[in-house]
């Protein structure tokens, strides 16, 4: 959804809105208002729109000069997987093919102190060289380049792991302990 506004012009009863159609290269009118704004909905996400407005009054004015809008990326769907005790990897769905990159952010806290973790313009991102037995917090979102600025959605759910540490086998503990008492693991198991 975007919403569109204008300076107002005197004597105007109400306002034609026009939009780019991409494919004929022509002004459509999508609308009527009697205000100086309007709210085009339906919309594709991260994408350019073009629009002009004509007033009408008892005799129909000029087109406004062309106005530029882009609707804002969708939110990611985020969900975590750790395959190691010092590294996961965050993946994402409910995203568009539009969107120039993703932002990755993480936290040690649930509700303050994330850090930009990295840009990526695919679907996955691993962080690296974490500590274990700790619980991270992760969000994402989307953003679109549009004449040199960046054009953000909002961020995804708060998706949360714990990097765990590696488990000890009975097995393990029982050869570290027989090397370190100096014993065999025979002479442990006898």
């Amino acid at each position: 959804t975007l919403k569109l506004s204008w300076n107002k012009v005197n004597d105007a009863s109400y306002y034609y809105v026009y939009r780019l159609n991409s494919k004929t290269d022509k002004y459509e009118k999508i609308g009527t208002t009697s205000s100086n704004t309007y709210t085009d909905k339906d919309l594709k996400s991260a994408t350019n729109y073009y629009y002009k407005v004509k007033p009408y009054a008892n005799i129909s004015g000029e087109f406004t000069n062309r106005l530029k809008a882009t609707t804002k990326p969708l939110t990611p769907k985020v969900s975590l997987k750790s395959d190691s005790h010092t590294r996961f990897t965050a993946t994402w769905t409910n995203t568009s093919t539009r969107n120039s990159g993703y932002e990755v952010y993480m936290s040690t806290s649930k509700d303050k102190n994330y850090n930009l973790l990295g840009n990526t313009s695919e679907k996955s991102f691993t962080a690296k060289e974490l500590e274990k037995n700790k619980t991270y917090y992760v969000k994402v979102r989307a953003y679109r380049t549009v004449d040199g600025e960046k054009i953000y959605g909002s961020y995804s759910s708060v998706t949360s792991i714990t990097v765990e540490g590696p488990k000890t086998t009975v097995s393990g503990l029982l050869t570290s302990l027989s090397k370190t008492a100096g014993l065999s693991l025979v002479d442990t198991i006898e």
